[in-house]
């Protein structure tokens, strides 16, 4: 797995999570796109050049979001947003979890030959100057109305069941004037609507279990099916250094 989904564990600590009273979306999730990072050749000696590992690669998993609606059922927020990414090493499966603090824009325009269409925007975003900038930003069209819950056909929410853009990750280390450590990552991002966890999110479940519809879509669903079902382990989220 590489430092690319590792930073988002940082947002955790600058983001301010709301309390699950919205809807829950979970989206199964693909990243494609190339990464490359660069260390010393010798440990020793910063002005040695960097050994460099580069490549293609694609990265899956699940995000899970809270998605605030006013009262006519269009959005207006992100609470929650979580991503919980899995991937093989060898014969071992494991998964980690990582938060987002994403923005989101409802942008409606209208169009000449297809009336007003309507765009959801979500953006997360943390820079620190030139050595490390983090920037992720998907967009949706044409939402349709539909109830997330099951049990409340009446309350109809926006939903956009589709949802692509792109991911970028870059990183420098540096002691002095010396270039120690470098990672530079892009990805174009998909985000599918998984149709059945998130009519199963928005249900009922186990109060004994779980605390609340946050909860039960986390743990009980999307973390079961990893660890219970397929058997991965969870591996701890280690923070880049320097942060």
């Amino acid at each position: 797995m590489k430092m690319f989904a590792k930073l988002v564990m940082l947002l955790v600590v600058l983001a301010f999570c709301l309390p699950a009273d919205g809807e829950i979306l979970i989206f199964n999730k693909t990243m494609r796109g190339f990464f490359a990072e660069g260390e010393l050749s010798d440990p020793n000696d910063i002005e040695s050049p960097l050994d460099w590992d580069a490549g293609e690669e694609t990265l899956s998993g699940y995000l899970i979001l809270e998605v605030e609606y006013d009262a006519n059922g269009l959005i207006v927020d992100i609470g929650d947003a979580v991503q919980v990414e899995y991937w093989m090493e060898g014969i071992h499966g494991y998964y980690a979890q990582f938060w987002h603090y994403f923005e989101v824009e409802r942008i409606e325009v209208e169009t000449l030959y297809y009336g007003d269409v309507v765009y959801w925007v979500l953006t997360d975003s943390f820079n620190e100057g030139f050595e490390m900038v983090y920037l992720m930003m998907v967009r949706g069209g044409n939402p349709w109305m539909l109830p997330t819950d099951i049990y409340n056909w009446e309350e109809l929410r926006e939903i956009v069941f589709v949802l692509n853009g792109s991911a970028l990750w870059f990183h420098l280390d540096w002691d002095g004037y010396s270039l120690v450590e470098a990672e530079k990552e892009i990805y174009d991002v998909s985000l599918y609507l998984n149709f059945w966890w998130t009519w199963m999110a928005n249900g009922e479940f186990d109060t004994t279990k779980y605390d609340d519809p946050w909860d039960w879509a986390e743990n009980g669903i999307v973390k079961y099916w990893l660890s219970e079902v397929l058997g991965y382990e969870e591996e701890e989220v280690v923070i880049p250094n320097g942060i």
